[in-house]
Parts: C-alpha cells; sequence; structure tokens
C-alpha cells in the first residue's frame, strides 16, 4: 500500500468515530468495528516505516561508497595536478627564463602581479568594503605610491610572478 494510501485510510477511521446515522442519531460504526480498522492500517503503517527506514539505511551505505568513491576521485585529480605542475616547471627549467618557438608550439613567459594581504587588520578601513574585504586595486594604488616616496604599505605586497603560457 501507498504512503499516501495509508494516510487516507487513517483519515477515514479517524472520521469513522463521528459519523452518525442522520435518522436514528447513533454511531453508524461501533467500538470493536474501528478498533478492528486501527489495528489493521497501524500494521500496515508500522510495516511501510520499517520498510522506509530500511530503505534510508541502505542510502547511508551507498552515500558512504559514493563519498569514498569520490575521496578516491579527488586524490586522483590532485595527484594529476601535482603531476601537470612539476611538467610545467620542467619545461620552465629547459627554457631558462626564454621563450623558445618548436615545430608544434611555442613557449613565452608572462609576467603578472597580484596583490597579497599579510594582515587585514593593518589595511585602513577605506582600502576595504563591507566585512573588511580589501579592494585590491587600491590597495596596490597605494602601495605602489609608497613605493615612489621611498615608504611601507603595512599590511599588503605587489607579489610578481612569471607565468609558462604555451600556444
Amino acid at each position: 500500500m501507498k504512503t499516501s494510501e495509508i494516510i487516507n485510510v487513517l483519515r477515514k477511521v479517524s472520521a469513522m468515530r463521528e459519523e452518525v446515522d442522520p435518522i436514528s442519531g447513533e454511531f453508524i460504526y461501533t467500538e470493536e468495528q474501528i478498533s478492528k480498522q486501527e489495528n489493521s492500517i497501524n500494521a500496515t503503517k508500522e510495516q511501510k516505516l520499517n520498510a522506509i527506514q530500511d530503505y534510508r539505511l541502505s542510502l547511508d551505505d551507498e552515500i558512504k561508497r559514493f563519498q569514498e568513491k569520490k575521496a578516491k576521485q579527488d586524490a586522483n585529480i590532485k595527484r594529476t595536478k601535482n603531476h601537470q605542475e612539476y611538467l610545467k616547471k620542467l619545461q620552465m627549467d629547459l627554457l631558462g627564463g626564454d621563450g623558445l618557438k618548436t615545430d608544434e608550439y611555442t613557449f613565452f613567459f608572462k609576467e603578472s602581479e597580484k596583490v597579497e594581504v599579510s594582515d587585514i587588520n593593518l589595511i585602513e578601513d577605506k582600502y576595504c568594503k563591507f566585512e573588511k574585504k580589501p579592494v585590491l586595486k587600491l590597495i596596490k594604488e597605494q602601495i605602489e605610491m609608497a613605493d615612489k616616496r621611498k615608504e611601507s604599505f603595512f599590511g599588503a605586497s605587489i607579489v610578481k610572478n612569471k607565468i609558462l603560457s604555451v600556444r
């Protein structure tokens, strides 16, 4: 029996207690008839609850299997990315900082900069958005201005990276 059917039968059994014969004014169903129906539907309800719980528990096991499988896949992804980075480092070492054009690829280096905040508490509020989120563009401008004046900008610095690009 479906869950919705069980719920409907429970409602009907509950309504049976209040059904009155319009002519005689007496209850249509006896307490014995109602109890028999309640016992029957309650047994069905218990079986349904047990079946649902068994299924839920089996899903817990399935979730654990998926999580274990995902953990293995995540480890494989991480290992593959690390290997990829290692190969990129080998290429950079082979190039020695100079670009090179081969028959298949062009290897060249790009310079990039990023603002790295070392201590958010040292950054003035005027360089932050809501909840102390730094506005990196403003901080970068201030660092560059401080560098020109031979001053320090505390709490952040500009980090320069050399990136290998391949076409």
